[in-house]
């Protein structure tokens, strides 16, 4: 019986060298991100949704903004602090959807998307893929929230979700029911845990007071 890491290797080998190309199949299908449609948008009727990609991108655009160098909240919070470290974990956390396609939070699977990210770790192999080595790892920090930068890019995430919904609302016109927004709304607001996070959304929604 061959060992666990040795047949997640043996996976990737077989996934990606039935193309002439692996390495070029492998960025093909984490482009398919600009065109992979945000669900969550889709299903409350929001046409030309957001793609992942523009998630993706519009959640590092925050955090390159808005977030300070360094964090001077607490000690331990200041050793911990790392806004690039928060970047990168915005750039990886949804790459597997790229295989998946983008699906609602009571939807995900995290065993199947951790079986996807391992591909893609083991894809960093290849000398021209190094970016992708470590991507698990990150993503597993990301979803179990379990470092300060990790609850920093989660809310990232989450205030991402609420300006582009107040955009789609408030200055494109775009029409949902009033009770789905608030209840969005609300629900995107208190699933923002940091103080970095709170000041951020404070002041990305005070123009829409």
């Amino acid at each position: 019986k061959l060992p666990v890491a040795l047949r997640q290797y043996t996976d990737m080998i077989v996934r990606t060298f039935k193309y002439t190309y692996p390495v070029a199949r492998i960025v093909e299908g984490l482009f398919g991100l600009k065109k992979t449609r945000r669900i969550g948008y889709v299903k409350r009727g929001i046409e030309d949704a957001e793609s992942v990609a523009d998630h993706t991108f519009g959640a590092m655009l925050l955090a390159e903004l808005f977030l300070p160098d360094a964090d001077s909240e607490s000690e331990d919070h200041r050793r911990q602090y790392d806004k690039q470290e928060i970047i990168r974990m915005l750039l990886i956390h949804d790459l597997v959807e790229s295989i998946t396609g983008d699906k609602m939070p009571s939807e995900h699977n995290s065993e199947e998307e951790e079986k996807h990210f391992r591909y893609l770790e083991m894809a960093g192999t290849y000398r021209v893929l190094a970016g992708l080595q470590g991507v698990r790892e990150r993503w597993e920090r990301f979803e179990k929230s379990n470092d300060f930068n990790a609850q920093v890019a989660r809310d990232i995430d989450k205030i991402e979700n609420q300006l582009q919904l107040l955009v789609y609302i408030r200055l494109d016109g775009r029409k949902i029911d009033d009770n789905v927004y608030a209840i969005w709304e609300r629900d995107l607001t208190e699933a923002v845990k940091t103080d970095i996070g709170r000041t951020i959304l404070r002041t990305i929604r005070e123009p829409y007071s």
